[in-house]
């Protein structure tokens, strides 16, 4: 049988912020040995009014205020020593426009500030 994959990880952090929009960034995480090919983020945003645009590592679908991303093939699998990063602008203030909720295969992520 093959191994298990471990499940991922996956870090969010706003990498820039102007006055009407914020760029984002997720790092997804391995720390097992087996990569990963397949992998869901989904990020939560206030208001089904915010838009991303900008998205680079992954294809982007929305369905109302809840964004998933996933795999585009530009990255690869993720493994232990090469994580996949996610960037993405979101048309809204960092501060009235931060995510609510991410999480990479329905583990949260870590980074959202509470």
């Amino acid at each position: 049988p093959s191994p298990t994959p471990a499940a991922l990880g996956a870090d969010f952090a706003i990498a820039e912020k102007s006055l009407l929009s914020y760029g984002a960034a997720v790092t997804i995480s391995n720390p097992g040995p087996v990569p990963v090919a397949q992998w869901k983020l989904v990020v939560t945003l206030p208001r089904e009014s915010l838009r991303v645009s900008s998205v680079q590592g992954a294809q982007a679908s929305h369905d109302g205020a809840v964004w998933t991303f996933v795999p585009d093939g530009s990255a690869g699998p993720v493994s232990g020593d090469a994580p996949v990063r996610v960037t993405f602008r979101v048309n809204g203030s960092a501060g009235s426009s931060a995510p609510t909720a991410c999480s990479i295969d329905e583990v949260a992520c870590t980074g959202l500030s509470d």
